[in-house]
């Protein structure tokens, strides 16, 4: 178990919603109603500092999930190597998503 005091690291959650869901519930508010929900069924010390609603995350081109780059910009450094995405665009939006 990490210490956040000293580790600096919180959760933060990427969360890609349906379109139909969207169209009938707004976007609104969504990332605390998600943020109290993780705190009620997990506990306080789950709960997302930040939720993030994208519409894609990086994935390769074999479709497992890039975590690395994720975890990048979540932290604020410089997202590094993406040449293995299989859309390198997804990591410009969800960066200017994030700052």
């Amino acid at each position: 178990m990490h210490d956040l005091s000293t580790t600096r690291q919180a959760v933060v959650a990427f969360v890609i919603l349906k379109e139909s869901y969207l169209k009938e519930h707004g976007p609104d508010g969504l990332a605390q109603q998600l943020r109290a929900w993780v705190g009620e069924q997990i506990g306080p010390i789950a709960r997302p500092r930040d939720v993030y609603i994208v519409g894609e995350l990086p994935k390769t081109r074999s479709g497992k999930i890039m975590r690395r780059l994720l975890r990048d910009v979540a932290e604020g450094r410089e997202v590094g190597d993406t040449t293995t995405l299989a859309d390198t665009a997804v990591m410009s939006v969800i960066s200017a998503q994030v700052r």
